[in-house]
Formats: structure tokens, C-alpha cells, sequence
């Protein structure tokens, strides 16, 4: 790794993150953003090589190329990697949905050896200026290889991750957006990241505004997510659909099973739901 050139496509919190955890990891770093504000912000940042608006300015000289724009962007962006980069080189996404992703890099030309990568980390907060190189430290590192990912892309991967702080951990990328496995991972990928977005969100909609002054660290806390930008997570949203409708589902069977203990005056059994989910949670928070 320490021999890569690296170029990355989007400049944001997780690009920008990633690309100052690495900054003395490899041997150059490159990137390409169409907003001339967060060019200038990277330009004053002073680490990078090269920030231009156009991807084919950079990537020729690349040896690897990390899709770090929102989902929607990374999905436009592939096809015209092969017009931009004569190859070989390594690429990755560091996107929060996998299926279609991993497919598209699929049809690449054989050159470019890929696969598909999901740091599950971040801010309530977009944009380079809220990037941080600390953000990964003790953050999964999801990578989800393809058919025709070799053995060197995925050693690079697992070096990646342990270089910014993270634990690597491969799964298939149908499970990704569906679940997130087994032992520590006990929990839904759209249970965990995208779903908790929508309830936030929910959260403050049914919140009247005359409660204002009563919102304390709790109301604070459990709604920090509905600030997230909502360009990147409709993206999210639209290309996690199905699974992420399960999900909505079995939390909206949680809430009416809870209504009906509360309207039966069954406190008992309740105090028995809310104990299964400390619990649980405590069990999470030892595994972390």
C-alpha cells in the first residue's frame, strides 16, 4: 500500500476522512469533486496532490481509485471508468449500499480488479469540512468481494482497513444490505444504519414545536441523525427499498406490541420487552 497512487472520486466526510487517515499510508493522493467550494477546501488542506473537478485528470495515474461520492453518484461514475483509466487498477466503493453497486462493478472490463467496501461509520454531518481521520478507529471495515476479486485486492482491503484504525470483515454483498452476520455483527445493515435515519426523522415530525423548551440530551441524542444530508441518504434509502420496507415492518410490529402492553395495563410484560433490549444492547456495547 505504502507504493499506491491513490485517486479518489468525491470529497465529502467520508471521502475526505478517509483520504487524511491515508495521507501517509501510500504513495500519492489525488481526488476529483464537481463542487468548487470543497475543492478549495482541500486545496487549503494542503495534503492532497492534485483536486481537480475532472475525474480523467487524475485517474490515468492512479493505481487505485476509490468511488467515494454519494450511492447515486458511484452508480454513474463506474461505466466511465473505463473511458477515464486505460488500466489495470484496483476500485472500490466506500458506499452505504452494496447489491447494485457490487453488480455494476461487476461489468467492468477485466483490467480492473474491484470490489465493493462499506466503512460502518460517519457523522450526522456532511462535507469535507467535517471530514476527520480518526473517524474509522474501532469502526468494521465491511468489504464485499465479486466473483473475479483476486487475492491482491483483497489483501489491500484488509491492509486498508487496519491502516485507518478498523476491523475488516468480508460479507456477501446481498447480506450487506439484507443483514450483517453473525457473532459481533448480530444486527441488520438496515437496521443499523438506515433505518435508525427514518426514525430520527419521525421522531422530530411528530414532535410538536411548542416542546422546545423541554428538549433535553435525550430528545437531543435520539434525534441527531435527522440532520443527516438528504441527498446522500435518499440515495441510500432508494437503493436499500426492499429491505429496508422488512424493517419498517418488524419496527412498526415492536411499537404495536408495545402499545397493546401499555393499553392492556401490562406493565410486567413490558418491563420483560424493554429488559430483553438493555439487555441486548449491553451485550452489543461489551462486543463493540
Amino acid at each position: 500500500m505504502k507504493l499506491s497512487r491513490v485517486a479518489f472520486l468525491g470529497m465529502g466526510l467520508m471521502g475526505g476522512s478517509l483520504a487524511w487517515a491515508l495521507k501517509d499510508e501510500v504513495r500519492s493522493l489525488a481526488a476529483a469533486d464537481p463542487d468548487a467550494g470543497t475543492r478549495g477546501l482541500v486545496r487549503s488542506a494542503g495534503w492532497l496532490e492534485k483536486i481537480t473537478a475532472h475525474p480523467g485528470e487524475i485517474l490515468p495515474g492512479a493505481d487505485v481509485i476509490i468511488l467515494s461520492a454519494p450511492v447515486g453518484e458511484i452508480i454513474k461514475l463506474i461505466p466511465r471508468l473505463s473511458d477515464w483509466h486505460p488500466g489495470p487498477a484496483l476500485v472500490f466503493d466506500i458506499g452505504s449500499t452494496k447489491c447494485d453497486i457490487c453488480q455494476r462493478l461487476s461489468t467492468l472490463p477485466p483490467r480492473f480488479d474491484g470490489f465493493g467496501a462499506h466503512p460502518m461509520c460517519g457523522k450526522a454531518v456532511g462535507g469535507f469540512s467535517h471530514a476527520d481521520p480518526a473517524l474509522f478507529r474501532g469502526a468494521t471495515f465491511a468489504f464485499c468481494g465479486l466473483d473475479r476479486t483476486s487475492d491482491r485486492a483483497r489483501a489491500f482491503a484488509n491492509q486498508l482497513a487496519r491502516a485507518v484504525g478498523a476491523r475488516p470483515w468480508w460479507v456477501d454483498a446481498v447480506q450487506h444490505d439484507a443483514w450483517v452476520g453473525a457473532t459481533s455483527h448480530d444486527a441488520w445493515v438496515g437496521a443499523t444504519s438506515h433505518l435508525p435515519y427514518l426514525m430520527a426523522a419521525a421522531q422530530v415530525l411528530v414532535t410538536p414545536e411548542e416542546a422546545e423548551p423541554l428538549m433535553g440530551p435525550g430528545f437531543q441524542s435520539t434525534t441527531r441523525l435527522a440532520g443527516t444530508p438528504r441527498d446522500m441518504m435518499m440515495d441510500v434509502l432508494s437503493t436499500n427499498r426492499s429491505f429496508l420496507l422488512t424493517h419498517l415492518q418488524n419496527i412498526q410490529q415492536r411499537v404495536a406490541d408495545m402499545e397493546a402492553l401499555i393499553r392492556e395495563g401490562k406493565f410486567h410484560e413490558l418491563r420483560a420487552m424493554l429488559d430483553e433490549a438493555a439487555n441486548r444492547k449491553d451485550r452489543w456495547d461489551k462486543e463493540a
